[in-house]
């Protein structure tokens, strides 16, 4: 396990452009008004209450209760004061305090702690995503007293803005066994969850930084490195490597709503109501219940702030059109890197191929509530589903003799 302080030695992009080495330290650290209070669940062992101890020295930091690791419903995992941050303040990274900010509602440029993991795969080094995370690694640990400040003050998270933010904390669980019925992280306004971010900024602010095995770059000098430190010969990690929970992906509505479309598609203003804005929603298209979402998407046109006229081609499209995912807007837009109009979605944090052919199945199938794919032993049959009724129809030249599912299709036609 790497030590909190090692996590911050760092590249940091100075005003003129240029690099400069930055080794923090939470280590020299002065009381601190209000700070006896605060260090009374934790107080670093001092074990004297008259002897106040700042919330966020580093004596005063439980290492692994910083890095309790928390997941979503697409069991992406994060550490849970990451997870905070970054749903609280940064909107899972669409808001505010974030380098992608759709409104960052007055937040300062480059403010930033959208601490969100790097999604690439084993084989690929994102060089540029690493020292954005560095980047705000940095930001987080320079602005703990300020971050501290305004949370206990009641300021930040701010009111109705705040509260479209944190809509977007993704789900986040810590049960990995069942995410479903786990309870919820811990919200900023509750004890728990500030003693979690107290003790998490306590600890250096560690994060995850990707679900995929690290790929070293090799170096001479830590000048080399986005991370900004060089051993070995390689460049180190920034962060920490915590697998992603494998949860298969079915060819069901309620699957992929829970695994894609709720934890990636429901920012207010995106496909759900924005309070802020008259509850505007992106397109006309709610997605926020699962059942009506369905129902939005199933044999719709696209509206024509989806299609933005007919110079893009939507024009005419249709959201889902069951058994004919080619011709699905809905897929057409998940699949494609450059779609005719718009930005691919989710925004921001694409599917993988195989959530793709997942979603491509589910359609061919007949887009419905249900999994209704045929198993392994099923043959020279596809699967079909009509007003939820699960089915299955023959290939050319194969008849079902006996109406097993299990074995398809198993006669000569």
């Amino acid at each position: 396990m790497r030590s909190p302080t090692s996590l911050f030695a760092a590249f940091v992009s100075d005003p003129a452009g240029g690099v400069l080495l930055a080794v923090l330290s939470l280590t020299a650290c002065t009381p601190s008004v209000g700070s006896r209070a605060s260090c009374a669940a934790a107080d670093g062992g001092h074990n004297d209450a008259e002897i106040p101890v700042d919330p966020l020295c580093a004596d005063a930091c439980d290492d692994d209760a910083a890095r309790a690791v928390v997941y979503d419903a697409a069991g992406r995992a994060m550490y849970a004061g990451q997870a905070l941050v970054t749903g609280s303040c940064a909107g899972g990274g669409n808001f505010c305090h974030s380098s992608s900010a759709r409104d960052r509602f007055g937040v300062p440029g480059g403010l930033d702690f959208d601490a969100f993991p790097l999604s690439v795969a084993a084989t690929t080094s994102d060089e540029e995503g690493l020292a954005r995370l560095v980047r705000i690694q940095a930001t987080i640990h320079r602005n703990r007293s300020a971050i501290w400040g305004t949370v206990v003050g009641g300021s930040m998270p701010p009111g109705a803005a705040g509260d479209q933010v944190i809509v977007h904390n993704h789900g986040w669980v810590s049960n990995p066994a069942d995410v479903e019925s786990d309870l919820p992280l811990a919200t900023l306004e509750t004890e728990q969850g500030r003693e979690i971010l107290r003790n998490w900024l306590a600890c250096g602010s560690p994060i995850v930084e990707r679900w995929t095995p690290y790929l070293p770059v090799g170096c001479e000098t830590n000048s080399e490195c986005a991370s900004g430190i060089c051993t070995g010969g390689e460049c180190e990690a920034a962060g920490d490597v915590v697998a992603r929970l494998e949860r298969p992906l079915d060819p069901s509505w309620r699957s992929i709503f829970a695994q894609v479309v709720e934890p990636n598609c429901t920012t207010p203003g995106c496909h759900a109501p924005d309070p802020q804005n008259g509850d505007a929603i992106s397109a006309g298209l709610d997605l926020t219940e699962i059942e009506a979402g369905l129902a939005a998407l199933i044999n719709v046109e696209a509206s024509e702030d989806e299609s933005l006229g007919a110079e893009c081609g939507f024009e005419d499209r249709v959201r889902i059109i069951p058994g004919d995912p080619d011709n699905s807007l809905f897929l057409h837009k998940l699949a494609t890197d450059a779609p005719d109009c718009g930005d691919q979605m989710p925004f921001g944090q694409p599917l993988d191929a195989e959530q793709i052919d997942v979603i491509r199945e589910w359609i061919a199938i007949g887009a419905c509530l249900i999994d209704c794919s045929l198993p392994d032993t099923a043959m020279n049959a596809r699967a079909t589903c009509v007003d939820e009724t699960c089915d299955f129809t023959c290939e050319a030249g194969f008849a079902d003799d006996d109406g097993d599912a299990a074995n398809g299709c198993e006669a000569a036609g």
